[in-house]
Formats: structure tokens, sequence, C-alpha cells
């Protein structure tokens, strides 16, 4: 998942992102920390681990 980055972050800060889920009061928490390249960029590349992703997806 791509995050755009707020001002004022710096290499070697840590981001979390925090999903909700339809079905469930228990949010995923995945946290990255940042690198130069992800300041330069304004954005950084979160993975959700693909077990949690099952949890997010609903089919139909």
């Amino acid at each position: 998942m791509e995050v755009t980055l707020p001002g004022g972050v710096a290499a070697g800060d840590v981001v979390t992102l925090e999903v909700k889920t339809p079905n469930s009061n228990d949010p995923i928490k995945v946290t990255q920390t940042l690198e130069s390249g992800d300041i330069t960029a304004g954005k950084v590349t979160v993975d959700i681990p693909k077990a949690d992703y099952q949890k997010i997806v609903t089919v139909r």
C-alpha cells in the first residue's frame, strides 16, 4: 500500500499504518521506518502481511 507522507517527517522516523477491518474491532497495524529515499519521494510503500490481508478483503 502506498502512503503519502506528511510534512515534517525525517529519515529514521517510524510511521504506523492502521487499517480498520470490516468484521473485527482489532485493526491491523503495520510500522515502517522511513529512509531518505522515502522522504525524497514523499511517500512510502507499506506491505500488509499476507496473513492479515484476508481480514480486509471481502470476496463477493
